[in-house]
């Protein structure tokens, strides 16, 4: 009763020390499945979808468990087994609106990802090696949240070449190929960077800077040129 009197006050902390309290001395699907309510309130997904399932090992025909499974799943990105359990709870209660709205959201979100699947590589540092798997679009959004990866074609060679935040180091020296190092090469830049390096394309052909003694003849030629055409 008093975490349920916290709930209702949205003192969400000292509910969830309750119902813990109240799981110790007598666990229930009703703790577990008000604890799972608290977590999707403090947005924590993964606490909310292990208490939901807990809840519905010893309450198969939980709705109000089944539902909140469906939500924490859909903010992990599980969209169709959200789904599976929006669906198991219109049929035990057509008129659920919620699971309605949620339903349709799901099935909007589902439509939008891509059918086939997705050839990523994995980049979990340099002294581990890098690994191409073939994820589907689900898989990939989820992997995409913890791990840092890419993605490639058929010979493994990745589609985009960079994404940089800040400005690409090639703007702040004249080494031009300090910046190109590709994930498939141990050996890092010399100058710290804020560049990202994503996939392999080829290298640009950037112009050589012109030495003291070229760019002194261009500027004497410049002003021949300007002395013939009388504007100096």
């Amino acid at each position: 009763e008093r975490g349920n009197q916290c709930y209702e006050k949205k003192e969400f902390d000292d509910a969830i020390e309750y119902y813990t309290a109240s799981i110790r001395i007598f666990p229930t699907p009703k703790a577990y499945n008000n604890r799972a309510a608290c977590y999707l309130k403090q947005c924590k997904y993964t606490a909310a979808l292990d208490d939901a399932n807990l809840t519905l090992e010893m309450d198969p025909n939980n709705i109000k468990a089944l539902f909140r499974r469906g939500v924490a799943l859909n903010h992990k990105n599980e969209f169709k087994l959200a789904l599976d359990d929006m669906k198991a709870v219109l049929m035990k209660q057509p008129k659920h609106v919620l699971a309605q709205h949620m339903s349709r959201e799901l099935r909007e979100q589902i439509q939008l990802l891509p059918k086939t699947t997705i050839r990523v590589m994995l980049d979990e540092g340099f002294n581990k090696p890098k690994r191409v798997m073939e994820l589907s679009p689900e898989e990939t959004v989820k992997i995409r949240l913890n791990r840092r990866c890419y993605e490639v074609n058929e010979r493994n060679l990745p589609r985009v070449m960079c994404e940089c935040s800040g400005s690409p180091k090639f703007l702040h020296s004249l080494q031009p190929k300090a910046h190109m190092v590709t994930p498939f090469q141990a050996q890092a830049p010399t100058m710290p960077s804020t560049s990202r390096i994503l996939e392999v394309a080829d290298e640009p052909q950037v112009s050589k800077p012109p030495t003291k003694i070229e760019r002194t003849d261009s500027f004497k030629q410049k002003n021949v040129l300007l002395l013939e055409n009388g504007l100096c």
